[in-house]
């Protein structure tokens, strides 16, 4: 290890990685945080608040299989999300999880509205039961990414949204999902998401 090839490195935390920021007199290492055992490079990824492995990723072994969705620029596209006239269209997603505090989900769709149909959008959230608290985001495009209505705790979270019926655009829809306050060591908690779209006629 490279505490046996150079042994000016210091290492305080004994893993066999010298200090990549050592005090004078010893030689640079490639230990990103000589004071915790767990991290060094080539390291075993934990569900920490840790770069374990000294790559600049946190928990990034964790992420579920819709990553990386971040924010609305990179959110994941669901395609569809239209049913015919005086029916309804539903997306269930599961094995969702927020990896790291500043992890958020987004996920888009399109409701398809049209003039002689409206659109009636209904989400729910079972986040993980966990003690951390938990926000869900409706946004609806319109000129920009317009929040619609927001609902936060633990448990069952949901959202909704009523179309106008005035208006045949409000058709890109995204969901978002994200932890105000995110337990350490509950990357792994999952969480699911169901998304209903229903289409009706106004005029009767």
């Amino acid at each position: 290890d490279e505490a046996e090839e150079d042994e000016c490195m210091q290492d305080e935390d004994g893993d066999g990685f010298g200090d990549v920021s050592p005090p004078d007199g010893y030689d640079a290492g490639t230990d990103c945080d000589d004071g915790e055992a767990t991290v060094y490079p080539g390291a075993a990824e934990l569900c920490d608040d840790l770069d374990n492995d000294c790559d600049d990723e946190i928990n990034e072994d964790f992420w579920d299989a819709y990553e990386s969705n971040d924010d609305t620029s990179s959110a994941y596209d669901l395609g569809d999300v239209d049913a015919y006239l005086w029916d309804s269209e539903t997306v269930s997603l599961s094995g969702l999880n927020l990896h790291i505090d500043s992890d958020g989900d987004f996920f888009e769709f399109d409701a398809g509205d049209d003039y002689w149909e409206n659109v009636f959008i209904e989400v729910e959230v079972t986040t993980p039961a966990t003690s951390g608290d938990y926000t869900l985001d409706l946004y609806m495009y319109d000129g920009g990414w317009q929040l619609q209505q927001s609902d936060s705790g633990v448990g069952t979270l949901a959202v909704e949204y009523d179309g106008s019926k005035w208006d045949e655009d409000e058709d890109d829809f995204i969901v978002a999902v994200y932890a105000t306050s995110w337990p350490t060591g509950t990357c792994e908690d999952d969480y699911e998401i169901l998304i209903e779209a229903t289409t009706y006629n106004p005029w009767f």
